[in-house]
C-alpha cells in the first residue's frame, strides 16, 4: 500500500497539474531570491577562467557534457553541472542559428540568466520562460506551447529553425526531475538531441537520427519523458 501511495505522489505532477500551471509557478519563483549582482559579477570572473579549458568547453562544438560543468558556476550557490541545462540549450541552439560564439559569450549567457530567470537562485535551474523572453529580445521568431499534442509539436518542429524543449524526465515520477534540451536539424532532415547524457566511445555525444521532433522528445531520456515546455526559434 506505501509503494502505491509514493507511486502515485510521484506522478501527480506531471500527470495531474497542467503545464500551463507549473510554467507559470517557475516563472514565479523566478522572482524568488534572486541572484545578487555581487555574486552575478564572482561568478561571471570565475567562469571565464574555468571555460578556458578547452576540454570542459569548445566553442566550435555543442556541448554535450554538462555532468562535467562541476566547476562552472551558475546561482548563489549552484553549478552548471547541477542546474544549468537551459543555459547549455540556449548555447546550442544560438550555435544552430549561425551564431559566433566564445568563452565570454558562455560566461554572459549564464550572468543573463542569472539576472532574469534562475529560479530559486539556480536550485530549479532556469525558467522556459526566460528563454523565450531572451530569443524574443534578441529578434528571434520564437513559437511557444505547453501542450503534449504530437501534431503540434512537429508542426512547431518542421517550422522552425531550431528547438529547445523542456520536458519531465519521467512522466510517471517528478523525483526524476525535469531536463531542457536543445534539437537541432540535420542535413538529411533529421533531429538531433544535445546534452542528453548519452555517452558513447568514452565520451558525450548527442542523440541522431529523428523522424519527426516528437520522436526526438521521446529520446530525451531512457524512461518515459513528457514535453513541458517546446520552443520554437527562427533565424532573424
Amino acid at each position: 500500500m506505501k509503494k502505491t501511495i509514493n507511486r502515485k505522489l510521484r506522478a501527480f505532477i506531471p500527470q495531474h497539474i497542467s503545464n500551463k500551471i507549473v510554467l507559470a509557478v517557475l516563472k514565479i519563483l523566478s522572482k524568488l531570491c534572486c541572484v545578487p549582482q555581487s555574486v552575478i559579477s564572482s561568478n561571471a570572473a570565475h567562469n571565464s577562467k574555468m571555460l578556458l579549458n578547452r576540454n570542459l568547453y569548445n566553442a566550435d562544438c555543442y556541448i554535450e557534457n554538462q555532468s562535467q560543468w562541476s566547476a562552472v558556476k551558475f546561482g548563489t550557490k549552484y553549478s552548471m553541472s547541477y542546474s544549468g541545462c537551459e543555459i547549455i540549450a540556449v548555447h546550442n541552439a544560438l550555435r544552430a542559428l549561425g551564431k559566433g560564439l566564445s568563452v565570454q559569450c558562455m560566461v554572459n549567457l549564464i550572468s543573463c540568466f542569472e539576472q532574469d530567470g534562475a529560479v530559486l537562485g539556480g536550485f530549479f535551474g532556469t525558467a522556459p520562460g526566460a528563454i523565450e523572453k531572451y530569443f524574443r529580445e534578441n529578434g528571434y521568431a520564437v513559437t511557444r506551447t505547453d501542450s503534449m499534442d504530437t501534431e503540434l509539436i512537429n508542426n512547431i518542429g518542421e517550422r522552425s529553425d531550431t528547438i529547445i524543449v523542456t520536458a519531465y524526465n519521467d512522466k510517471n515520477d517528478i523525483m526524476k526531475q525535469v531536463h531542457t534540451v536543445s534539437i537541432t536539424k540535420e542535413e538529411g532532415k533529421t533531429y538531433a538531441v544535445h546534452n542528453a547524457y548519452y555517452h558513447v566511445h568514452g565520451r558525450y555525444e548527442a542523440k541522431k537520427g529523428y523522424q519527426n521532433l516528437q520522436e526526438a522528445v521521446n529520446a530525451l531520456s531512457n524512461l518515459q519523458p513528457a514535453s513541458l515546455c517546446v520552443i520554437g526559434i527562427s533565424g532573424r
